[in-house]
């Protein structure tokens, strides 16, 4: 069992540049793998979610900016519909008349220091607004998928490392329960005998 699930709280890394540097790697590979895990649940259906406009709403403005993390050329249907987990024809029929949804492909911004700064803000804002999205969902229940047990276990590790981007004190099954929104209960059931879970 993993002891280090309840036992422990969160002890950041030394704020080195080396190990600042890495912390920022490791959150952006646990992002990806955050995003690989919502895109292997059922596609979002139906009107849309107050909390979906409100997503979708700011990653048009970060498009146009020229502020995401995507391939130039992409287009901001094609974008929002893996944003937001739903078949492109949803954001067609929400956005009718909007010839920017599959007209345009998208350009980066220049390169400067400052607009490159300014977008990894833009980019944080909106990771953090995506959570909120995915929080708003039904709670995650049963037998762990693949997928979840791999974010888990990368999690376990940044975690340790004090590579994660979360208050100090925080235990393990607080940070894991809100990553893989589920009870913590199913954590605890998961790894059994893990007291590091929630000390």
């Amino acid at each position: 069992g993993d002891k280090s699930l309840t036992k422990c709280g969160f002890k950041p890394c030394k704020q080195t540049p080396e190990l600042l540097e890495e912390a920022q790697c490791v959150r952006a590979a646990l992002a990806d793998q955050e995003r690989r895990l919502a895109s292997s649940q059922p596609l979002q259906k139906g009107k849309m979610t107050i909390e979906e406009e409100e997503l979708a709403e700011a990653t048009i403005l970060a498009f146009e900016r020229g502020m995401l993390s995507c391939p130039p050329g992409t287009t901001l249907r094609q974008y929002l519909a893996k944003t937001l987990h739903c078949d492109p024809m949803r954001l067609t029929k929400k956005f009718k008349g909007d010839k920017s949804l599959t007209k345009c492909g998208f350009k980066p911004c220049k390169q400067t220091p400052e607009l490159l700064e300014e977008a990894q803000c833009v980019r944080a804002a909106l990771a953090d607004q995506e959570r909120r999205l995915a929080s708003s969902q039904p709670l995650q229940k049963g037998k762990m998928t693949i997928e979840e047990e791999e974010l888990a276990e990368a999690t376990i590790l940044a975690f340790e490392r004090g590579m994660l981007s979360c208050p100090p004190g925080t235990t393990l099954r607080q940070y894991l329960a809100k990553t893989l929104h589920c009870d913590p209960m199913r954590l605890t059931k998961k790894f059994k005998g893990d007291k590091s879970l929630t000390k």
